[in-house]
């Protein structure tokens, strides 16, 4: 598993999401509250953005995000 930490502000955030879903990440899925407000009545406030990418298209995920303008400030490999 591969954690992201992003500075606090939700300009990042939505900096994220967007590139997410706009296919510039590869082999990327929303996860968490996010994915869950799709299928909510109501929705519900999230602080964080939960991503499942491919083991192999980590390295090429974090240079779109960084490419994006997410100012990425570590990727550490948790394994």
């Amino acid at each position: 598993m591969t954690t992201i930490d992003l500075p606090d502000g939700s300009a990042s955030l939505l900096t994220v999401v967007q590139t997410v879903l706009s296919g510039e990440v590869p082999a990327v899925a929303l996860i968490g509250g996010l994915a869950v407000n799709h299928w909510a009545r109501e929705p519900m406030a999230t602080a964080a953005v939960d991503l499942v990418i491919a083991a192999e298209r980590v390295e090429e995920a974090v240079q779109a995000l960084r490419a994006a303008g997410v100012p990425i400030a570590l990727a550490t490999d948790c394994n």
